[in-house]
């Protein structure tokens, strides 16, 4: 709970672990002593809102800067309780620390970033990634640009329908190829295979080296 001059009124526990600071600590600070340099703006423009009457809640993703100088991932909800005339008596706020959420989310497009800049330069390789549903089927997430290089088949095609892809493929092939695919996902265990595959465009025949990690 907090004053309209952003002062504490009220806090608990939880608040005082997320930032690290015990309640006589922060009693010296404001909410605006500790939220991130970058996110500030933003928050007051909807604090000058609600101060001005115009929305009485809000919603806001922020970060705050704890006692230990960590970055805290937060979503905030906020409402105000105003006095008669209208004016704003105190704030209730409840901060949930999704900190764990972001910096995993942060990994992952770091790493698939990476993957991409990869895959997008390799000249003689093609790469793609996927994974597959409840019901088994696979589903393509990422393709390089040597993929409708080496197959003939689109991008765009195989996005919509890893069919598509496999049907390329010579079918004598298809088989092993999916006794390995099951056997991988099992043990979790890479595999490598030689196939021929037809161009879907040239109709050419083209032997490739298939490299697989789970």
């Amino acid at each position: 709970v907090t004053s309209p001059d952003k002062g504490w009124i009220e806090v608990n526990d939880r608040l005082c672990q997320i930032f690290g600071y015990s309640k006589d600590e922060l009693n010296k600070l404001t909410c605006a002593d500790l939220t991130h340099p970058d996110d500030l703006d933003a928050n007051l423009e909807l604090f000058n809102q609600m101060m001005a009457g115009e929305i009485d809640s809000f919603k806001l993703d922020k970060r705050y800067i704890r006692k230990d100088k960590s970055v805290v991932y937060t979503t905030i909800f906020a409402s105000c309780h105003r006095n008669p005339d209208g004016t704003v008596n105190h704030l209730l706020t409840s901060i949930i620390d999704v900190t764990k959420r972001k910096l995993t989310e942060q990994s992952l497009y770091e790493a698939q970033s990476r993957l991409h800049l990869l895959g997008d330069n390799l000249e003689e390789a093609a790469l793609y990634v996927y994974s597959h549903d409840a019901d088994g089927r696979p589903h393509f997430e990422y393709l390089s640009a040597g993929m409708e290089k080496l197959t003939g088949i689109t991008n765009e095609a195989a996005l919509q329908n890893a069919s598509n892809l496999h049907a390329t493929i010579l079918p004598e092939y298809l088989p092993v190829l999916a006794e390995l695919e099951e056997k991988s996902k099992e043990d979790l265990k890479s595999f490598e295979m030689e196939i021929s595959q037809r161009h879907a465009v040239t109709g050419e025949i083209r032997w490739a080296l298939l490299r697989s990690t789970p």
